[in-house]
């Protein structure tokens, strides 16, 4: 199946059966960084989709327009933090996943996003390690933070 391309990337993927695939929007104000999450991204089978949105504004349009399984979200962005845009992205669609991806440590912020909605939080340090495996977990219904962080919530 051929994907269109409207200026942002979106992945060209073979037609299959497979009904678990997945819809991923990534958001960072970065765009290197977003090319570096989107070649990590292209290494899972299971990704089907992949948008990229570098402001709130775009996320939030974006996420009116498709139906996305998974948000990749940076907390530090112009305008609108991360956080802000969090709450508005489960008042909106509550049933997507986000995953906060920061360079800020997790005992900074993680605690929040976790009250906030968020299903887990990497670090842009540790994202081409823990990336693909936050997001198997976070598909299968689990939550990404450490195990430090979910023992005291």
């Amino acid at each position: 199946m051929k994907i269109p391309t409207t200026g942002n990337f979106m992945r060209h993927v073979p037609e299959s059966n497979n009904t678990s695939m997945l819809n991923v929007l990534i958001t960072d104000d970065h765009k290197i960084v977003r090319q570096g999450l989107i070649q990590i991204l292209e290494e899972s089978p299971e990704i089907e989709l992949i948008h990229e949105a570098g402001n709130g504004n775009e996320l939030l349009e974006k996420i009116q327009a498709h139906d996305y399984h998974i948000i990749l979200l940076d907390i530090s962005m112009p305008g609108r933090s991360g956080l802000e845009l969090l709450k508005e992205i489960k008042k909106v669609k509550p049933e997507v996943s986000v995953i906060m991806v920061s360079i800020h440590a997790e005992d900074q912020y993680a605690s929040c996003a976790m009250k906030f909605g968020a299903s887990g939080y990497i670090t842009k340090c540790n994202a081409p390690e823990e990336l693909l495996t936050a997001i198997q977990k976070v598909a299968s219904g689990e939550q990404y933070f450490s195990d430090t962080l979910t023992r005291q919530s």
